[in-house]
């Protein structure tokens, strides 16, 4: 993550028969930004399978990169939870406090980028969790690529799962050139319309 945790301090205590993981007052402090978690349970059944998480995180101005493409300080939010015999589910916020994007929005492999930016299909281990995740902009997102050169403001929401996940919202880009070999032609206006069932495939309105 190009990020290194300086300093960890945390309350628990384990029982046994059958395990179990209880936390308190946890902190993590990161060279950019802090993480809290104020309690945590992780229960296992007799056979020492995993039964039962409750991970609630508060992330305060945490420096995040994803494949060189997308960097970006956040905030925000998050709980991870599982219940007995039912999957994992993620729920929360994350304000991007400020970023810079180098995949083009307007094109599909730039859109699938900045959800997996969010949420990494490599999650638990590939298995699938049900998701309900808003993101959000504080200050406009810089875009930087060959094709494209702008800020964006971003409100979407993620749901459903990550295997099929729905993406509803709006990405508006303020302005910018879209660079071609004769001369860049400037944008007057755009905005992309996410709709959850056609997740990559967003409304695209562009001046």
């Amino acid at each position: 993550t190009y990020n290194f945790i300086s300093h960890f301090s945390s309350d628990f205590t384990v029982a046994f028969n059958p395990l179990r993981f209880d936390f308190k007052n946890s902190k993590i402090t990161l060279h950019k930004g802090t993480a809290l978690v104020e309690s945590a349970q992780f229960y296992f059944d007799e056979q020492n399978q995993l039964q039962t998480v409750l991970l609630p995180v508060k992330i305060s101005h945490c420096f995040l990169n994803w494949r060189d493409d997308f960097f970006a300080v956040i905030s925000g939010a998050v709980t991870l939870e599982k219940k007995k015999e039912q999957p994992y589910s993620i729920e929360g916020f994350l304000c991007i406090d400020k970023g810079q994007l180098k995949e083009n929005p307007l094109s599909q492999k730039g859109q699938k980028d900045i959800t997996s930016s969010v949420m990494p299909s490599t999650l638990l281990q590939g298995q699938d969790v049900n998701v309900k995740l808003n993101l959000m902009t504080i200050d406009p997102l810089s875009i930087k690529t060959p094709q494209i050169q702008s800020m964006t403001l971003i409100d979407i929401e993620l749901s459903n799962s990550i295997r099929s996940l729905e993406l509803s919202g709006k990405l508006k880009l303020l302005g910018g050139t879209l660079n071609f070999p004769y001369k860049p032609l400037h944008i007057t206006r755009a905005e992309l319309q996410f709709l959850k069932n056609q997740p990559y495939d967003p409304l695209v309105e562009l001046v």
